[in-house]
């Protein structure tokens, strides 16, 4: 009982000594602040046993062994599952992996300093471990792979779904745009717009003749289909009048009257 009555009174010595109202802006923080009051405060403090040594004195007369060079590396290790945004979640934080640790369940070791992230064997990715709550720890090289991979994912949907629509003419136009330099992207999803616009069967009689004509771009194609629909010859401008001016009769005038007037202008 004294042993425990001892380590009861050790622990709550250095929690109403030292954790009483401290502040610190991280655990590096923290073990400095510890290791300068153990050796100013806690270690010159009387010996319970003995008010004539300190604390430091004793210490040294047990001639403690010395602590091994390579320290034991502690940590904790769990599995956690990455999500679809390639993020992990972790004592109240989030951590970005590389896309191919996507949906997987991954091992995590977090140490006192780091978060290390493996597949299997093979260390994925590393971060500087937060010690804060409801952060988001991002890797700007995680991100532009995530955003260059879901850009080819979309560009391989959106081609796929312009070789469905036009199973023949799609491919033909991919490969003028890419002789043209033309955004692959941006013409496929021009082109989807028109087809939803207009219909595959017009959008592709328009591609056609856009080939053939030498135009393939999607404005060409854009302006066969609106030429198809609305015709210049067929626009009409109607004027209506009202019946009372439309009754009026309007002869022809003598033009003489405006020689007339210019003579007497000269005059």
């Amino acid at each position: 009982m004294d042993a425990k009555g001892r380590v009861e009174r050790a622990i709550r010595y250095i929690r109403e000594n030292f954790f009483a109202a401290r502040a610190f802006r991280g655990i590096e923080d923290l073990n400095d602040q510890l290791s300068r009051w153990l050796v100013e405060e806690s270690d010159r403090r009387p010996w319970p046993d003995d008010n004539t040594k300190t604390v430091a004195e004793v210490f040294q007369e047990e001639k403690l062994l010395f602590l091994p060079p390579s320290p034991y590396e502690a940590y904790e290790e769990r599995t956690v599952v990455a999500s679809k945004k390639a993020l992990i979640h972790f004592d109240g934080n989030r951590y970005s992996v590389p896309p191919e640790g996507a949906s997987k369940n991954l091992a995590l070791r977090a140490t006192e300093t780091d978060i290390l992230i493996f597949d299997g064997a093979s260390l994925l990715c590393q971060h500087r471990r937060s010690w804060s709550k409801k952060e988001k720890i991002v890797n700007p090289d995680h991100q532009k792979a995530i955003v260059k991979q879901n850009q080819i994912r979309s560009r391989r949907s959106t081609r796929n779904i312009l070789a469905t629509e036009l199973p023949d003419i799609g491919c033909q136009l991919l490969k003028y745009w890419a002789d043209l330099e033309e955004n692959l992207s941006a013409s496929m999803r021009k082109v989807l717009g028109l087809i939803d616009d207009y219909g595959a069967s017009a959008v592709r009689r328009a591609a056609e003749l856009a080939i053939k004509q030498g135009t393939p771009r999607p404005e060409s194609i854009r302006y066969i289909l609106m030429q198809e629909k609305e015709p210049a010859f067929q626009k009409k401008v109607e004027i209506r009048l009202r019946p009372d001016i439309a009754a009026i009769e309007v002869g022809n005038h003598d033009l003489s009257t405006y020689d007339n007037l210019g003579e007497s202008c000269h005059d």
